[in-house]
């Protein structure tokens, strides 16, 4: 995990517009929502309504991402229709582990930050331990657990992920800073978008490794 090209997350969602497509919508959806309440206004009362849209089309729009990275990066393309058809019998993993996921984070980061960080890093390839090799929501976090556990690729992954993020926090800081009205936050829509596609790219690239190395274990068995 240690080495990897990241040109090739960078550039593959826009050899494949798709992708570009779904992060659109995803994104989208999300704003729509924090126009609503955002995630952490719990004290909202449309806060309940935010959350719940969240969870249950964040598996959707994540899922279909990863099937179509996946497709891409075996050599076996997939159609949004075919990657929809896989996906509906693991949608409910998805949203069970979403929803274990966002609720240990959560409790992590109300103990002072770090260790809401610490679990987000080794739970972060359970949603492709869930579409690609079918794994429940709690085997899905076990495996990632697994995946994650020297703590060169961990540094390897915040490194990664602080460059992906990076553009997207310093987008929201600046409109937030500047008076940039309506065209600043679509920049950071767009931005937004990027991101996503980028850091979904990123971690599905890095599960395939994994992925051959456990078909290969089990040949040998």
């Amino acid at each position: 995990m240690r080495s990897y090209p990241i040109s090739r997350a960078l550039s593959l969602p826009f050899q494949r517009p798709l992708l570009l497509l779904l992060s659109l919508f995803f994104v989208g959806i999300l704003y729509a929502m924090d126009s609503q309440a955002t995630l952490y206004e719990i004290e909202n009362p449309k806060w309940v309504l935010s959350m719940g849209t969240f969870i249950l089309l964040s598996p959707v729009f994540n899922g279909l991402f990863i099937l179509l990275v996946h497709g891409e990066k075996i050599g076996e393309p997939l159609t949004l229709s075919q990657a929809l058809t896989r996906l509906l019998p693991r949608y409910g993993h998805l949203v069970a582990g979403e929803i274990m996921v966002n609720l240990g984070v959560f409790i992590g980061f109300l103990l002072l930050f770090i260790p809401g960080a610490y679990l987000g890093l080794r739970w972060i390839f359970y949603k492709q331990a869930i579409v690609i090799d079918g794994a429940s929501g709690t085997a899905g976090m076990r495996t990632s657990f697994a995946m994650t556990q020297d703590w060169h690729d961990l540094v390897f992954l915040l490194r990664f992920l602080a460059i992906l993020y990076a553009p997207t926090f310093l987008v929201v800081g600046a409109t937030i800073a500047l008076p940039l009205g309506s065209i600043g936050a679509w920049i950071a829509r767009a931005v937004s978008v990027l991101t996503f596609a980028w850091v979904n790219t990123l971690l599905t690239d890095l599960y395939v490794p994994h992925e051959k190395e456990a078909v290969m274990n089990d040949g040998k068995r």
